[in-house]
């Protein structure tokens, strides 16, 4: 997508919330939309580029080389449990370093506030404090 500005890829219907996503969070973002624009890119707009960068971004690509801590709250709205617990599974079939908590009726704001102990806890494991069990129910043959 580089070297192809905004204006040339969304609609101008679409300016005014564009404008609004550079300066709001999520939450005064989601506040600020009182109804959605009626179409969001031009209609000439090459999307190709777009779509090539956003696949390369999908988490399914990334193979961390680090250990991971994965925390997801279970009703979370914003993230797809079954999306995460798909990656967890890949990350351990993939014989990596991967740790997951779940925060039964979580939603994606509980699971950042419940975090910080478990990211404690993580820390203590990376530094080599304590053990940590990651994967362990994880059928590697699948």
């Amino acid at each position: 997508m580089a070297g192809r500005p905004l204006d040339q890829l969304i609609s101008p219907a679409m300016q005014p919330l564009m404008n609004q996503a550079g300066r709001l969070c999520l939450d005064g973002l989601q506040e600020a939309i009182t109804e959605s624009p009626e179409s969001v890119f031009q209609e000439d707009a090459d999307l190709k580029p777009l779509l090539s960068y956003l696949e390369r971004q999908s988490i399914e690509r990334m193979s961390p080389t680090v250990p991971v801590l994965i925390i997801q709250g279970t009703s979370d709205a914003l993230v797809d449990a079954r999306g995460t617990s798909a990656y967890y599974q890949q990350l351990c079939k993939a014989d990596k370093a991967a740790f997951f908590q779940s925060i039964t009726d979580g939603s994606h704001r509980d699971a950042l506030l419940q975090s910080w102990p478990l990211a404690a806890g993580f820390l203590d494991y990376l530094h080599g404090n304590t053990q940590q069990t990651g994967c362990e129910s994880v059928d590697k043959d699948q």
